[in-house]
Parts: C-alpha cells; structure tokens; sequence
C-alpha cells in the first residue's frame, strides 16, 4: 500500500510543478495566498508539509460580528 500511496503523491508533485513551469498561474503557494484561496472554496488540490507548524486565530470584534483571520 506505501507503494501506491508513493505514486499518487509523485503524481500530485508532479502536476504541481508541470503547472509552475508552464506559468498557467493555476497554483499558490504561501500561507497567506493559500488560506485566502481555501476561504473562497478555489483549492482543487491542497499540498502540505507533514510538520508544517501553524496558527490561526479568528478575533471577532465585541461592538459588531465582523471577523478577522490572522
């Protein structure tokens, strides 16, 4: 099973890079890009570093329901 899991994550690899070195400007990449992307629902495929250290804090403002995604 590690052996098709290998493959498909080549495969996703590789498509990211095809779409890098034909500057299709269909890729991301970046916390901040990314997450902007993701909150819109535009991620197709979503590629992540296993230790990828991260937070994300919401704060709402008290006098209103506005939000703010740090």
């Amino acid at each position: 099973m590690s052996g098709l899991k290998f493959v498909k994550e080549k495969k996703i690899l590789s498509g990211f890079f095809n779409e890098i070195s034909v500057d299709s400007g269909k890729f991301v990449y970046g916390i901040e890009d990314t997450m902007k992307l993701f909150d819109t629902g535009c991620i197709e495929t979503l590629i992540l570093w296993e230790n990828l250290s991260h937070h994300r804090i919401t704060c709402k403002l008290p006098e209103s329901d506005q939000k703010d995604i740090i």
